[in-house]
């Protein structure tokens, strides 16, 4: 008999089947094993060498027993850190080829190398895997010189054997499996493993953590992802560059990858991105959304440029008279400053009719008329980190705000009191409930807040407080309410931070990503 797909799947979704049990239910019917191993094999996370050693031997023992069900069929994701313990598990063209052979249903790959001064990544056969990959994780790629192979440092002794053990078994895994047409494997110094992986175009989403590339390899990688590359993330460490203005990738990316939904970008000690290199990729991504980087703050007069983006995190220092926008934008939903430095009276919100979620972490000068203009604007969601001189007037006037329903401050707290608390739950009749609230400081909480809070906001979701003091919360009133479960559990806990709903966390196999041996 078989059942609907729908049916396999929640019951694997809902149980709590250990990989024991998964397993057994995989071998009692081919029907189960297509749902049940892919719960076991999906995703694999490799630290240690030893796991990763079973790993490689299981798939090839799985090959070469002609199972009807080959495990290496069901691995969508995996993931290898090279330098996290030793041995260290070896990253080389041997291993590529053998997971290009035994996982034709790999999507999602993760490597991170070690920081070793001849990892020669660049060499490496990715293109083998660039007809299944739709996305790709590399931290510590480089390609800066070639390396005289002479040159290279002999490994210890421990590692030599482990390396001999996977290749033993990737050997016999070749040796048992059908011969295969044999594709184009780089060995020419002047190809690139990442060009030559997202070339024919199924790659569209990449991470690079803290790449070495020569702004030619940069220009290469952007023309061969193209218009295919829609979300990139990059952290640039400018200890291990060899450029000095990140703005020539920026201008890269908005010349050769015009399909642009999401562009993200940390530039760890570099100078902030230039004002025309930001115009560059406004004006040719034409689909971009988000964009999080370093932008100078006077970028935000030329946003309105862009008709698609709808979210823009300025990811370093601004200075606050240069926030400044003329023109209205409708588009914009989301805006972050990480810090303001100087004055700013945030008059620049008038011109983002449409924002919804505001957020700004730093911000030395925040006053009253800064909590006047974020007050008057139609946001839902409130992110602050450190607004100085926050008062009870500041609260009384976002628990005015007719749209906000979702608020979280961080810092300190010591001008705020009892009745400015109690006054932000007792929200005017016109005001929406309270959706999310997490509070930084939560010393002059006192227990008729959780009373409002669970008589009033019923549509209250998650409630989270830190630094409540014991003295100011009656166990007994706190006993009748919504919240009791989370203020036993705050109680029993080293420190006095509340949660509510109170997380639990599942022991669903789904979550479980090494490697283990059955």
């Amino acid at each position: 008999m078989h059942f609907p797909h729908e049916i396999h799947v929640s019951i694997l979704e809902n149980s709590s089947f250990t990989s024991s049990d998964l397993l057994k239910l995989a071998l009692s019917c081919r029907q189960w094993a297509k749902y049940a191993l892919s719960y076991l094999w999906r995703s694999r996370n490799f630290t240690e060498n030893d796991s990763f050693q079973q790993f490689i031997s299981t798939l090839s023992k799985s090959n070469q027993q002609n199972l009807l069900f080959p495990y290496g069929e069901y691995v969508t994701k995996i993931k290898l850190d090279e330098a996290e313990k030793q041995p260290s598990i070896p990253i080389d063209a041997n291993l590529i080829t053998f997971l290009a052979s035994a996982c034709p249903n790999l999507k999602d790959f993760q490597l991170l190398f070690s920081q070793r001064a001849r990892s020669k990544s660049w060499k490496l056969p990715l293109n083998l895997l660039s007809d299944r990959l739709i996305r790709i994780n590399l931290t510590n790629y480089e390609h800066i010189v070639n390396y005289d192979d002479a040159s290279e440092d002999v490994e210890n002794v421990e590692n030599e054997l482990s390396t001999q053990n996977i290749a033993r078994s990737i050997a016999n895994f070749f040796i048992n499996s059908p011969k295969s047409k044999q594709s184009n494997v780089n060995s020419n110094d002047d190809d690139d493993a990442l060009c030559e992986a997202v070339r024919p175009g199924n790659i569209s989403s990449i991470r690079l953590y803290n790449p070495r590339m020569t702004l030619n390899i940069w220009e290469r990688f952007t023309k061969c992802a193209g218009n295919s590359l829609l979300s990139i993330r990059i952290i640039l460490n400018y200890a291990s560059m060899t450029i000095e203005d990140p703005s020539e990738i920026v201008i890269l990316f908005g010349t050769y990858c015009k399909n642009l939904r999401k562009f993200d970008l940390e530039a760890l000690q570099y100078p902030p991105i230039s004002r025309s290199a930001i115009s560059v990729m406004f004006d040719n991504c034409l689909k971009l959304e988000t964009i999080d980087a370093p932008i100078p703050g006077d970028a935000l007069d030329i946003i309105h440029t862009s008709k698609s983006l709808n979210s823009i995190s300025f990811s370093d220092v601004v200075q606050g008279q240069s926030l400044k926008a003329t023109f209205k934008m409708n588009n914009l939903q989301s805006l972050c400053l990480l810090k303001v430095d100087g004055p700013c009276d945030l008059s620049f919100l008038e011109m983002f009719p449409n924002l919804q979620h505001l957020q700004i972490w730093d911000f030395s000068l925040f006053d009253y008329d800064s909590v006047r203009k974020i007050s008057q604007s139609s946001i839902t969601k409130l992110e602050l980190l450190k607004p100085a001189n926050f008062s009870d007037e500041a609260l009384a006037a976002f628990a005015s705000m007719t749209k906000l329903i979702k608020f979280t401050i961080r810092d300190r707290l010591p001008n705020v009191t009892q009745n400015g608390w109690l006054s932000f739950v007792n929200r005017p009749a016109e005001c929406p409930s309270w959706v999310t609230l997490n509070i930084g400081d939560g010393r002059r909480v006192c227990t008729k807040f959780f009373e409002i809070l669970d008589e009033k906001h019923e549509k209250l979701e998650v409630l989270g407080i830190r630094g409540l003091t014991s003295g100011n919360i009656d166990d007994s009133v706190m006993e009748r309410l919504k919240f009791a479960d989370a203020w036993k559990h705050c109680k029993d806990s080293s420190h006095l931070h509340l949660n509510w709903p109170k997380r639990i966390k599942r022991s669903n196999v789904v979550e479980i990503d090494s490697y283990k041996s059955y």
